[in-house]
């Protein structure tokens, strides 16, 4: 990029690799400030900054389209977006810090055009202690949604010790802290395992560990990742160049290497996969766009894709099939128009919020037509017409939103009859799911929830390790099918177990040392094999043999599977 500045160090221009030109200036009075962005085929970006009373203000405007921000004097501020939205942050003086210099964001107001407000409010308080009082020892921070108290957080400055606790004062969570202020241990309640970790003398990550599950992580002189050992023992290994930050060679588990080459402005330019072939990535920057080329072996590209300079995605092309993505925008950078093969997709906007109105989806002699209605961020009516097939479609559906923006019902029409809505009931303190249609949502404890009706009712349990431990569904009481799942030390599952009243069954699965899945066994009985799999070095899947079905095997071309059979 070559940049142009005028004779009192101003910005001026930018020239750009693609050839593209962005203007900059700016006017300045006692009490205004004015400037302006302009770049090719953009609706020139006006910002005016001046100053009012008690408080700053900028306006930021781009055509029709305008927001406001207030910064005022004691730190808090106010921005009004385009679409109606209003976002306050108010400050209060620090307990820790100087009045002047201690002010920090203790709440933050959502408020929509409808009227609609969302607030959430941290309050910190300070506990005292020493011979004069003087030493702060504790200090307390509360979180409130809408007015309900939903968190607490206490910091110990000497054990260096943070607790987490529900607004009840039920502790939930302890977080320790070394010296150097980095977390050490991670200790929820309940049946939670915790999670500890361990720092090297340059204060990286060394360690972790949850129960039985761990990595270990070692770093060269340079401080550059160089091996990473699993809790099964196996070992992600990097190699570098001597001065490179990029690694060059990546060696997984299983024997295999990875060979990888960069441009000389630190680009991803090839992979040498295990086999021994290349993969190509090619960027050059021509006149108004950037172009990246996908190719393998050094042979015709199988993907183009081409970016403005400012990163938008402006085509997709695929050589070997002719299909081509275009996305075109308008003048603010929203995305306009999306073509492909012989479909055409448009989109147009409210002129003043910025919002989406219309998305319309043209094929042949079919259309589809959905028309939307906000209020702010949150969508409140969506309206479908389609034409086509040889009839007439319509259907619309209205949406009601809770403070916290949670979508608590949905009433929907299709060719003007009108269907039972869907409603959803959510706990007005901690915004929890408590009701779906006719099923009532439950949590027991912290691992276990519960959606049931008078009839029927489903139980799922997550277990020690935050993984779905088990699915049990219940009919009057009566269980009559559950699910339940075992995993390794790699997080893979290697068991499910289906029961019924009159019937069970354990499929197993076991993988490779590269993590692959490579069979399936029924009930853990090598003469029930279900399904076996074979894999290239490079990770393709090349054969599935089925016990029932025989073997399928597949073939690739450029990297590609192209045949099965």
């Amino acid at each position: 990029m070559h940049t142009v500045y005028d004779d009192q160090g101003n910005l001026r221009e930018a020239l750009w690799s693609t050839g593209d030109v962005s203007n900059l200036s700016s006017e300045v009075n006692k009490s205004t400030t004015v400037n302006r962005y302009g770049v090719p085929d953009r609706t020139e970006t006006i910002s005016i900054v001046s100053r009012e009373d008690d408080r700053w203000r900028e306006t930021i405007s781009q055509g029709d389209l305008s927001e406001h921000a207030y910064l005022y004097d004691n730190g808090s501020c106010q921005v009004t977006f385009a679409d109606g939205i209003i976002v306050t942050m108010d400050t209060q003086p620090s307990p820790l810090l100087d009045r002047v210099y201690g002010e920090f964001y203790h709440q933050r107001k959502i408020a929509l055009p409808d009227g609609s407000v969302q607030t959430a409010e941290w309050d910190y308080t300070v506990r005292k202690g020493g011979r004069t009082r003087d030493k702060i020892l504790l200090v307390k921070r509360s979180l409130k949604v809408n007015s309900h108290s939903i968190l607490n957080l206490d910091y110990n400055r000497y054990t260096e010790q943070e607790s987490v606790l529900d607004s009840n004062g039920v502790l939930l969570l302890t977080v320790s802290h070394n010296s150097g202020e980095q977390i050490k241990e991670w200790t929820p309640m309940g049946h939670w395992h915790e999670t500890r970790m361990a720092y090297d003398s340059q204060g990286r990550l060394s360690a972790w560990q949850r129960n039985v599950l761990k990595e270990l992580y070692q770093y060269d002189d340079a401080g550059r990742l160089t091996e990473i050992r699993l809790t099964n023992d196996s070992i992600w290994r990097f190699g570098y160049h001597s001065s490179n930050l990029q690694p060059i060679r990546i060696f997984p588990p299983g024997g295999i290497e990875y060979s990888l080459s960069y441009t000389s402005d630190g680009q991803l330019g090839g992979i040498v996969m295990p086999t021994g072939e290349t993969h190509f990535l090619n960027s050059q920057t021509t006149l108004g766009v950037t172009r990246k080329t996908y190719s393998f072996q050094g042979g015709d590209p199988w993907l183009i894709v081409d970016k403005s300079f400012t990163g938008r995605l402006s085509t997709i092309y695929y050589p070997g099939t002719g299909r081509r993505v275009s996305n075109h925008y308008d003048s603010r950078g929203r995305l306009m128009t999306v073509i492909f093969d012989k479909s055409l997709i448009s989109l147009n906007y409210h002129r003043s919020s910025g919002q989406l109105k219309l998305l319309e989806l043209q094929e042949g002699d079919f259309q589809n037509v959905l028309r939307v209605k906000s209020t702010g961020p949150v969508m409140k009516q969506q309206t479908v017409v389609s034409t086509g097939f040889g009839g007439f479609l319509n259907a619309k559906f209205d949406y009601t939103m809770n403070n916290n923006f949670q979508t608590t019902s949905i009433a929907a029409v299709f060719n003007w009859t009108l269907l039972s809505s869907h409603e959803k009931q959510f706990d007005e303190k901690f915004g929890r799911l408590i009701r779906v249609g006719g099923f009532v949502v439950s949590y027991q404890d912290g691992s276990t929830h519960v959606l049931s009706d008078s009839v029927f009712s489903m139980h799922y349990t997550i277990g020690q390790h935050i993984l779905l431990q088990s699915i049990r569904y219940f009919i009057h009481d009566r269980c009559v099918l559950s699910l339940s799942f075992g995993y390794d030390f790699s997080m893979n599952v290697y068991y499910t177990n289906i029961g019924s009243a009159d019937r069970a069954l354990q499929f197993n699965y076991r993988h490779n040392e590269r993590g692959f899945l490579h069979e399936v066994l029924l009930n853990d009985t090598a003469d029930q094999t279900l399904f076996r799999y074979a894999y290239s070095p490079n990770g393709d899947l090349l054969a599935i043999e089925s016990r029932d079905r025989g073997t399928v095997t597949l073939q690739y071309d450029l990297g590609m599977c192209n045949t099965s059979g």
